[in-house]
């Protein structure tokens, strides 16, 4: 099968010397992931999280580890050649299950100390940060700051025996003691996990606070030394594998707000796997971090892809891109695995067809990370886990290899754009968080499961959102504007591009608001409304009136949503997050979710006829995730029913209905079709069958997801 796939594990597990009967137990648990899988695969250490594991190392193999948390007691006083013993028997442990090609990584935070106090989970201290205090800043995370320099020390260290001489930089440093401990451990990979993108983690919030610098140099200067880091580290080892981490938050703000720009670490070949941290079911559904959730992580990765896309067009070995599977915690007492399984599965299908369409054809992540081996109290997933994980996740790698076409709007990022404003005004608030409006319209059904780049040639798609769409080329401007083609013009009015406002018909006016809140006052609430409130929180936009257009929302200031008189072509001024320093998606955040519904309900409505597939309204609380695509010339449908918190309650069942064009999805006008479950091969019937279309009905389980095949009976 081809495709990456890599378990992360703690140290911790390994409790007894010598390590032999843990790791055969553990490499025989395993084995059923891996045996299918062409590509690199692995198990990835977490050697007590913080960095010390190699800045503290002074070349003795006999050294005692730095670790000095409590957790990490049952490794007290063992030492670096106890922990290369333990690599080498888990390699020499898969040789012998037959799995002689396991790779073996170590993972770290950049966080200096990651203690969360008596009773909090972790709790781990660094004695690297003791000596270098001036490499960090005093936020929570206390965020390293690759700007920063080195303040003289005289610790004897692997690649600097008379300590560090002033002003040296922490790339410089780290990469030589890599260069020696990886050699010495012959490691295969190192994953720079949380905290190594600098502040951007977890929240919208960057170097500079919640936007970006005044001084677009210091932008430059800030990505220009945290891809020095990156590369500098895969200079100190290139056969050494290196894997970066996502913020988890907004592709659109890590760049915007965080100052990194993932599209130039690809390019600059300092990194071999870009990972998105798509903890959905750990962030939706128990830390209540909702903007973290399911359709958001979606959006994420789709974002993320086509960065990593644009990067690839530079360099010639491209940099692989994958999804995290996640399980339960080794740390924390979640369990997405045995508590929401069913919202797994659905992350599996999703998140492996997730696909960004190019000149040369659609691009998709190439590998899973999953983790945890075992939970926080060191239980290893069980056989029934692991047969899950390999049932459910080898059967979406399976189908997506075979993937031909994904149907739907495509998520059109704006490079030009994004660079545009960070390059002159980085310091404003432009509302172009466009993973974040797709992951909202997601959840009422609106099939997004593709994306493109506005810097690439135009490829046709069934419809656009696109973000903030100014300084089209003549290309793209064509295509858009063609009748036939379906678009979102989402942003600030002012960051629309004039040609689309006309198209759509809307009135411009000359006026500008600032960041605050609006009067909803269109649509008119109706009784499934969640949460009846009426204002909506807004970035910068612009006074539109109705023109020629359709008015679909709007507040006392300007017009919302707006489709034009007699083409699928839209206006949307979307609502913005009340503050990005929080991930809670609370009735504060957005205020009134109509915009989104109303927006959701209009789209559907408009691709009557002319789409792959359309949903019938549904009440506005009980929202489902519907996605479809073409494998190996059959057409699939993946649902979801997996709201946490004022977006919806995914503890009750739900229903949803939607229609087929036959012509577009090439289905026999004539068939006898049925929806196939992939899982229990239960079938369902049509409610209607004629020439042109096919409409299903079906009820999802509480915090369920299915997968259907498209089947001819004849």
């Amino acid at each position: 099968m081809n495709t990456d796939r890599w378990v992360e594990m703690d140290l911790f597990f390994f409790r007894e010397k010598p390590f032999r009967k843990q790791a055969r137990e553990l490499i025989d648990r395993l084995a059923p992931l891996y045996r299918d899988v062409e590509g690199d695969h692995g198990i990835v250490l977490c050697c007590a999280w913080l960095c010390d594991v190699v800045t503290e190392w002074n070349g003795d193999a006999n050294q005692v580890l730095p670790f000095r948390s409590p957790t990490m007691r049952g490794w007290s006083g063992w030492s670096y050649a106890d922990l290369k013993d333990l690599i080498d028997v888990l390699k020499d442990e898969a040789r012998e299950a037959g799995l002689p090609r396991l790779k073996m990584g170590i993972m770290m935070v950049a966080w200096p100390v990651f203690d969360w106090g008596e009773g909090g989970g972790y709790d781990l201290k660094s004695g690297w940060y003791d000596r270098h205090p001036e490499l960090y800043g005093t936020d929570f995370w206390k965020s390293i700051d690759y700007r920063k320099r080195l303040k003289k020390d005289d610790h004897r260290y692997a690649s600097r025996p008379n300590g560090i001489q002033e002003g040296t930089s922490f790339g410089d440093f780290f990469s030589g003691q890599w260069k020696l401990l990886s050699r010495f451990l012959e490691i295969d990979a190192i994953h720079f996990r949380d905290g190594f993108l600098g502040r951007a983690i977890y929240e919208m919030v960057g170097p500079f606070g919640e936007k970006g610098p005044a001084n677009p140099d210091d932008f430059a200067h800030w990505t220009q030394e945290l891809i020095a880091f990156f590369t500098a580290a895969k200079a100190a080892n290139p056969d050494c594998l290196v894997m970066a981490y996502s913020s988890a938050r907004s592709a659109v703000g890590e760049y915007r707000v965080g100052c990194f720009d993932l599209t130039a670490l690809v390019a600059s070949g300092g990194i071999d796997v870009w990972i998105d941290q798509t903890w959905a079911g750990a962030w939706q559904d128990w830390w209540t971090h909702e903007f973290r959730g399911w359709t958001f992580q979606l959006a994420n990765l789709i974002a993320h892809h086509a960065m990593v896309v644009s990067g690839n067009r530079l360099r010639e070995t491209p940099c692989r891109h994958y999804h995290l599977i996640e399980t339960w915690d080794a740390w924390e007492p979640w369990d997405t695995l045995h508590q929401v399984p069913m919202k797994l599965r659905w992350g599996m299908w999703a998140f492996t067809h997730a696909a960004v369409a190019t000149p040369e054809g659609l691009s998709r992540t190439g590998g899973s990370y999953i983790s945890w081996a075992h939970n926080w109290r060191g239980h290893l997933l069980s056989t029934e886990d692991v047969g899950f994980l390999r049932r459910n996740l080898n059967a979406a790698v399976e189908n997506a290899n075979e993937l031909e076409e994904v149907y739907g709007p495509a998520l059109a990022l704006n490079p030009g754009q994004m660079a545009a404003i960070q390059n002159s005004r980085a310091d404003t608030n432009p509302g172009d968080l466009i993973d974040d409006e797709c992951g909202m319209l997601m959840k009422w059904a609106v099939p997004c499961l593709s994306g493109v780049s506005l810097d690439a040639p135009p490829v046709a798609r069934e419809g656009y959102i696109l973000q903030n769409p100014a300084g089209l080329t003549p290309e793209w401007a064509d295509h858009l504007l063609a009748p036939s083609t379906a678009y979102i013009a989402a942003g600030p009015g002012q960051s629309i591009d004039k040609r689309l406002l006309n198209d759509i018909g809307v009135a411009d006016g000359v006026t500008e608001f600032g960041f605050g809140k609006h009067h909803l006052e269109g649509p008119p609430l109706t009784r499934d409304e969640i949460g009846k409130i009426s204002s909506v929180s807004m970035a910068p936009s612009r006074k539109f009136s109705a023109g020629t257009s359709r008015v679909i929302a709007e507040t006392e200031k300007t017009v919302l949503i707006a489709q034009a008189a007699d083409t699928p072509h839209f206006l949307w001024q979307p609502p913005y997050p009340f503050t990005q320093t929080s991930s809670c998606l609370g009735q504060s955040q957005y205020g009134s979710l109509a915009p989104f519904i109303a927006l959701a309900r209009a789209w559907q409505r408009s691709q009557r006829g002319a789409a792959a597939a359309w949903v019938e309204d549904f009440p506005c609380h009980m929202p489902v995730a519907f996605h479809l695509w073409r494998s190996g010339g059959q057409i699939y449908i993946l649902l979801g029913n997996l709201e946490t918190g004022i977006t919806g309650d995914s503890r009750t069942p739900r229903e949803i209905t939607f229609t087929l064009n036959k012509a577009t999805l090439k289905l026999a006008a004539g068939g006898t079709y049925v929806l196939e479950n992939l899982d229990n091969a239960n079938t369902i019937t049509p409610v209607s069958n004629i020439r042109n279309t096919l409409t299903f009905r079906v009820t999802l389980e509480p915090q369920g997801s299915s997968v259907h095949r498209v089947r001819n009976q004849d």
